[in-house]
């Protein structure tokens, strides 16, 4: 097993450009030096007025210098940095083709007007190497006439799902969730190694911390650069544990806001018609519905280099998924019905 290099890792986590990237470690290691210097010299008394003080300083002034160190910055894939999700879609780019809201999709986000569904997963669902009127999530609401918000973004593992249905996905209101078969996997160790022991309901808070989203933003990264280093031959190889892990936080975060759920299983290779995939298991096992697309025969010409699904996969995937939407969001409609009439 190779070891990544230092100064790699370390231009990864001071990632912004100009010395802005590298302000909170400056910051630290002059911080280091005055203390080095300075602290043996104080008297036993003097150390324990000034600790408390010095401590205080020491966190505000890295707080304020993590600030610019956090701004966006443009990724190698025309995507932006991001301190929560390590990259997300950028708003308003032809480029991505993406909206103000940073969906992939041709209008902006206004008031709800009807059922709406939120797409979340990796470049399958966002439509890699197919226009955005060709991906599923535009072909599933030509079909259907619901609102449907493509929140797909390439390279994104389950847990980059689950930050991107808490924010902005709550904020939009969906009526319904479409999570698909997502084969990023080496960034779930990443995040879920940077939570550490901290119980669910503090990390919010945290996350108002531009210091604990620069180190967490860091230990994630070096995650990443010790997979990238470390010799593996398939980075998509599943962790089933943390992949149980997560698609239950994604599932029961929909059912506590009261948003349905379909699965998406876009089955890519042979071996996962053997054995289903880890979210399929779970969403069977919770009586969630699961839509099943074999995408694996080349002869159908639905795989496009590199191995995601043409316009044709594409018109499968909202084909197979239009009758299990509609049926569930007819059912939520009654069930709303239902709760109005009086008894």
């Amino acid at each position: 097993m190779r070891t990544p290099w230092a100064g790699q890792i370390l231009t990864d986590w001071c990632s912004a450009e100009g010395l802005a990237g590298w302000l909170p470690f400056l910051v630290a290691v002059a911080w280091a030096v005055f203390l080095l210097l300075g602290w043996p010299r104080l008297s036993t008394r003097r150390r324990l007025t000034w600790a408390l003080p010095i401590a205080v300083v020491v966190l505000l002034s890295l707080e304020v210098a993590c600030i610019p160190a956090l701004v966006p910055q443009r990724t190698d894939f025309s995507a932006q940095t991001d301190p929560v999700k390590i990259w997300r879609l950028p708003p308003n780019s032809s480029e991505l083709e993406t909206n103000a809201q940073g969906l992939r999709n041709a209008h902006d986000v206004g008031p709800k007007s009807g059922p709406r569904i939120l797409c979340l997963g990796d470049s399958w669902v966002y439509g890699h190497g197919v226009s955005r009127e060709e991906a599923w999530p535009a072909r599933l609401g030509s079909e259907t006439g619901y609102e449907v918000l493509n929140a797909g973004v390439m390279g994104y593992c389950l847990y980059q799902a689950w930050l991107t249905l808490l924010d902005p996905g709550l904020s939009l209101k969906p009526d319904l969730v479409i999570l698909n078969n997502v084969h990023n996997q080496a960034q779930n160790s990443a995040f879920l190694l940077s939570e550490g022991p901290l119980p669910a309901g503090v990390r919010p808070w945290l996350h108002r911390s531009h210091l604990y989203l620069w180190l967490t933003r860091g230990v994630q990264r070096w995650r990443l650069r010790w997979y990238l280093h470390s010799g593996q031959e398939n980075l998509h190889a599943p962790d089933n544990a943390a992949l149980e892990g997560v698609s239950r936080r994604i599932l029961q975060t929909c059912r506590a806001h009261d948003i349905d759920v379909v699965l998406l299983s876009d089955l890519r290779t042979p071996q996962e018609l053997k054995r289903p995939p880890a979210h399929e298991i779970l969403g069977r096992e919770m009586g969630i519905p699961v839509v099943r697309v074999d995408l694996t025969d080349p002869r159908r010409r639905t795989l496009k280099a590199p191995h995601h699904p043409d316009a044709e996969g594409h018109r499968q995937i909202a084909e197979a998924l239009a009758p299990v939407v509609h049926s569930r969001l007819e059912a939520r409609r009654h069930r709303a019905s239902s709760r109005q009439e009086p008894h």
